[in-house]
């Protein structure tokens, strides 16, 4: 079919025609622009997919008292003393608790302190903070040569911006000997290092924790503290950079996608097929949050928005639709 002939200069058909051709060729910019970007952005969204989902997974272990990550000179260095590690394995975006696996092996020269392992989430208000911040207590006795034990503790975060989101715990160390008269003492930082060795790792699959960001414990402790936090370490949790660009490449063209749609399609075909256009709409829902997160989230509130616009424009152009049929004396039919 040949192309339509340009109509004749000055008419107003030749007018709208122009228009007309001015729409589309930014139509067609910004069509070519969208393009540009998803393939740009998709290579980076791949590799950061292959690294998390495909990649070995090394879980990096971490100095708990300095925050610097271990080498295996470290390792070898430490094989007579006794470890206590913390991994990090379950991050409950409902409850906003991080589970810490607590895995203790012990070597003394002879009998070996009874210990109590105080772990705190602590935050940045000890000018107005009365009391203990959420804590849990360890107790290590001198016939516990290994223990193996999960605690919880409170963690910061907004479940709602999934994936967005970014988690934090600061976690704070309080280690006291406790003597065979029951004398309780507190070790400082200084002294940790002659009973332990004391290292964090993430074992998380679906977040990635950043290296620990060391704080200095006059930061968090208040006046009436009982005890002296021997250490404090920022950790932050983050989702894969993959997710969160396939989340921004897939709402951007499941939206472009509907807006097509709606302006390209005729009103017939929009009213019977609206139904689907939003299960599709809905379904990228489903891909993006594999699983539940117990709020509403950045993913349910863009796709509701585009529902909504969609939504809203059928009922405009069903509006212009009946009006240009309605025969009243300003509605004007056009051809």
């Amino acid at each position: 079919m040949s192309e339509e002939a340009a109509p004749p200069p000055g008419s107003s058909r030749a007018a709208l025609w122009r228009q007309s051709r001015h729409r589309h060729r930014l139509a067609l910019v910004l069509t070519l622009a969208l393009i540009v970007v998803v393939l740009v952005s998709l290579p980076f969204a791949l590799g950061s997919m292959r690294t998390q989902l495909f990649g070995e997974q090394t879980s990096v272990l971490y100095d708990l008292v300095s925050g610097r990550a271990l080498t295996p000179a470290d390792a070898a260095r430490t094989l007579n003393q006794s470890f206590f590690n913390i991994s990090i394995v379950h991050i409950d975006e409902g409850a906003q608790v991080v589970s810490l696996s607590i895995a203790a092996d012990r070597t003394c020269p002879t009998t070996c302190p009874t210990l109590d392992v105080t772990l705190f989430a602590v935050a940045n208000n000890a000018a107005v903070r009365r009391g203990l911040p959420p804590s849990v207590t360890v107790t290590l006795k001198p016939t516990d040569q290994l223990l193996m034990q999960t605690v919880e503790l409170p963690i910061r975060g907004q479940p709602s911006l999934y994936p967005f989101e970014t988690w934090q715990l600061w976690l704070g160390l309080t280690i006291t000997d406790i003597q065979p008269d029951g004398t309780r003492v507190a070790m400082t930082v200084d002294e940790l290092p002659s009973h332990a060795t004391f290292t964090l790792q993430s074992l998380l699959s679906d977040f990635l924790m950043a290296p620990p960001t060391p704080i200095a414990p006059q930061q968090v402790a208040a006046v009436h503290d009982p005890l002296p936090f021997a250490a404090v370490q920022g950790l932050a949790f983050t989702r894969p950079d993959y997710l969160k660009d396939l989340t921004l490449i897939l709402v951007v063209l499941i939206t472009v996608s509907g807006l097509l749609a709606l302006f390209t399609r005729s009103i017939h075909e929009l009213v019977l097929g609206v139904g689907g256009l939003i299960l599709g709409i809905w379904g990228v829902r489903s891909i993006l949050v594999p699983q539940p997160v117990p709020t509403i989230t950045a993913i349910d509130l863009a796709l509701s928005t585009v529902i909504l616009l969609i939504l809203l424009g059928l009922a405009v152009r069903a509006a212009l639709h009946f009006h240009q049929r309605s025969e009243l004396p300003w509605s004007g039919r056009r051809s």
